[in-house]
């Protein structure tokens, strides 16, 4: 919570969040004109750009009456919140989409409105949203983690935000997941491992600790369902013995990566980690795609920052730096 596509990742950063209603619309709404293109560095090819299908841009431009189904707890400070929509949200071609929420909020003059991605961009007439709480003072988190069975919130959506390349253009992707940036990221694997039966997928999570893991079970889920196609591995900056001994076992699986909790505070990817474990840009002749996601001061790291706009912008950070090319970077 980027160009829009980003909108689902920068409901993680401070700055998204002090976006007024009609800003954070007006962002989340560009996904739908968001272009998809992969190629291979040169000189191994040229880029091949598709545009969105014509039926992929906001499929109900106006807000509708969502019911809660649930509310659950996740984390120390993330709930699952389910809503029934009046009608299905089944994006086909797109596997990343948001939905716009809007709530009134107390002390607010006008309704606050923030992008969510869903657990799943198919999702029929129910959706599940992950929902982080940032303090006592958050606005939108605040209203939603006190939502019950039965109350009432209004949506808009889907605005689409990635469209999946043609089945074989690429044969390994590796997602870059920082906190709340993970669901997009999930959203994103599901799609590929769904249609692209060849392509691999590895999903690299950044947290605090074991503790701030998000959709940890999910993760684990594509890992064994989908097994020689998938490999998770959760980076962590902070581990105390509790949390390792406790947190730490049911992870092991999922190979946690233990990092020196003087390099980054908050587990960012660094320059000698990605190096570590990314494949080269060379590598699979040059078919390798990254996918980043997080609070924009951790894209903007790894990736360079986006435009004003929430547009791409140029490739910058420790993928430049390791040589990939922009064609094969996107930010979330």
């Amino acid at each position: 919570m980027a160009s829009a596509s980003s909108a689902s990742c920068r409901f993680a950063s401070a700055a998204f969040r002090s976006l007024p209603a009609a800003a954070a619309a007006a962002a989340a709404a560009a996904a739908a004109t968001c272009v998809w293109c992969t190629a291979s560095p040169p000189p191994l090819g040229g880029t091949r750009c598709e545009a969105p299908a014509a039926d992929q841009s906001t499929r109900h431009k106006a807000f509708q009456e969502a019911t809660v189904v649930s509310n659950v707890y996740h984390t120390r400070n993330t709930r699952l919140v389910t809503l029934r929509l009046p009608s299905d949200w089944n994006p086909e071609r797109a596997p990343v989409a948001n939905v716009l929420v809007r709530a009134a909020v107390q002390g607010e003059d006008k309704p606050v409105v923030r992008p969510y991605n869903p657990l799943s961009a198919k999702s029929g007439d129910e959706i599940t949203l992950l929902v982080k709480r940032y303090g006592p003072d958050a606005k939108m988190g605040s209203v939603l983690h006190e939502l019950h069975m039965g109350d009432a919130i209004h949506v808009k959506g889907p605005n689409m935000q990635w469209t999946l390349p043609d089945a074989g253009a690429v044969e390994r992707y590796v997602f870059i997941a920082g906190g709340t940036g993970v669901t997009p990221i999930v959203q994103a694997a599901e799609g590929v491992l769904r249609k692209d039966l060849d392509a691999t997928v590895e999903i690299f999570t950044f947290n605090d600790t074991p503790r701030d893991v998000l959709l940890r079970n999910h993760l684990a889920d594509l890992a064994t369902l989908y097994q020689d196609r998938v490999r998770v591995k959760n980076f962590f900056g902070m581990l105390s013995a509790d949390l390792e001994e406790r947190d730490g076992r049911d992870l092991a699986p999922h190979n946690v990566m233990l990092l020196d909790r003087l390099k980054k505070l908050m587990g960012y990817p660094t320059k000698d980690l990605l190096q570590k474990h990314l494949p080269r840009p060379t590598d699979f002749d040059g078919h390798v795609m990254l996918l980043v996601c997080g609070p924009a001061e951790m894209v903007a790291k790894v990736a360079g920052p986006k435009t004003k706009d929430y547009k791409q912008g140029e490739l910058g950070g420790v993928l430049k730096d390791l040589g990939f090319h922009k064609n094969q970077v996107w930010k979330l």
